[in-house]
């Protein structure tokens, strides 16, 4: 058995509503302050902006791939906007899994048990930090329409960062058959 993995891109997010409970992080395109090469271009990419004061979540939505056996880990590449203290992040994961063709519909889908981590940030400004959230798979199978919630849970007295946690690339990760 081998690993598997899915590009979770920032730009392929779904947003929540924004009704009570239900806030959104914003997605913003940074543009790199190193020199651009000669006769190239500076560097730009997407990144997903959550506050530190609300509960703000993004949803990526891909068919669970042939191979896939077992497990799921959502693997969140994030930085803070700016600070050099030692402070912590939670970040909070969930899955709703539909399988094509069975009585269960997208609508009235729920997520499965949330999952935290708790990170402490880097004490550079700005430098990557990994965080790896086991997710429950909700009987996920082959084929299946997944969902995966990602947030930061900005209100648990643990995430003390004060500022933005940037999210620049996630990733999910399986056993392979």
């Amino acid at each position: 058995m081998a690993t598997g993995t899915i590009l979770l891109w920032p730009g392929a997010i779904t947003l929540s509503d924004g009704t009570s409970g239900n806030a959104f992080c914003q997605a913003q395109v940074a543009k790199s302050t190193g020199t651009a090469p000669t006769n190239g271009p500076s560097l730009f990419f997407t990144e997903l902006l959550f506050d530190a004061a609300t509960d703000e979540h993004c949803f990526f939505t891909f068919t669970l791939p042939s191979d896939y056996s077992s497990g799921g880990i959502i693997n969140i590449n994030w930085k803070r906007a700016s600070l050099t203290t030692v402070v912590n992040v939670v970040w909070k994961a969930a899955v709703a899994a539909v399988t094509p063709g069975a009585t269960e519909v997208p609508n009235s889908k729920a997520l499965n048990t949330v999952a935290t981590t708790t990170t402490a940030c880097s004490t550079t400004s700005q430098a990557l930090v990994t965080t790896a959230i086991t997710l429950t798979m909700d009987s996920a199978a082959v084929g299946d329409m997944v969902t995966v919630m990602l947030g930061r849970d900005a209100d648990n007295a643990s995430d003390t960062l004060t500022v933005d946690a940037q999210v620049t690339d996630v990733n999910f990760t399986y056993t392979t058959t």
